[in-house]
């Protein structure tokens, strides 16, 4: 709410599962019980299922338009946290969902949509800050309007995933959303800076 406090719907669980608050506006999916249980408890199993659950329903009730030209600002006023978000988002819109026959292939269609990411942010001057452990909670908490990820982040992000996801087969999608992860992982644990030197990607190549 404006005042910081928290909706009294809010605690109502289920009264408007998968919808937004009539109050205020926040999907009532996120209620007391499901920060503190996203906060403590989120595994790949668990957000699989949130991501899967979420993407069609919220991207169902977007307007694709509103969202498609603001990646500029989206990026350069996320936060570390939130480039984590957006560095899933943007590895599921673009990794390939075709089936791999081997672990190299599988790795060489995850690392072409991480170069395709690295060059955006150097292109672009955005870096990010390494961490110390991939928190597969920042997207959840995006994918159900949380606390940590804002509401340009999470509509941009949503916006990204939806338009793949609903184009894909179910195949597709699985495959897509394995590798997304793996590509965030790494964008968070190597992090990512103008003056990165990977054997399959050059930044100083880009940045020239």
């Amino acid at each position: 709410m404006p005042d910081k406090m928290r909706c009294s719907h809010i605690y109502k669980k289920n009264t408007y599962e998968d919808d937004t608050c009539p109050a205020c506006g926040s999907y009532a999916a996120v209620d007391i019980y499901k920060e503190q249980k996203l906060a403590s408890n989120v595994n790949e199993r668990a957000l699989h299922k949130v991501f899967f659950d979420r993407v069609p329903k919220a991207y169902e009730r977007m307007d694709p338009s509103t969202w498609e030209t603001l990646g500029d600002t989206t990026w350069r006023t996320a936060t570390e946290k939130e480039k984590v978000f957006l560095s899933f988002c943007m590895a599921f819109a673009n990794v390939t969902g075709e089936e791999t026959n081997s672990e190299t292939e599988y790795w060489d269609a995850a690392l072409a949509a991480e170069v395709l990411i690295r060059t955006y942010l150097v292109e672009n001057k955005i870096i990010i800050k390494k961490q110390e452990n991939f928190d597969l909670s920042l997207i959840a908490d995006g994918m159900l309007a949380g606390r940590l990820i804002r509401p340009l982040q999470t509509h941009y992000g949503i916006s990204l995933c939806g338009a793949a996801f609903m184009q894909a087969s179910d195949s597709e999608k699985e495959r897509k959303y394995q590798k997304a992860v793996r590509v965030a992982e790494r964008l968070s644990m190597l992090g990512c800076s103008l003056r990165d030197s990977l054997p399959y990607f050059d930044a100083s190549k880009i940045a020239a």
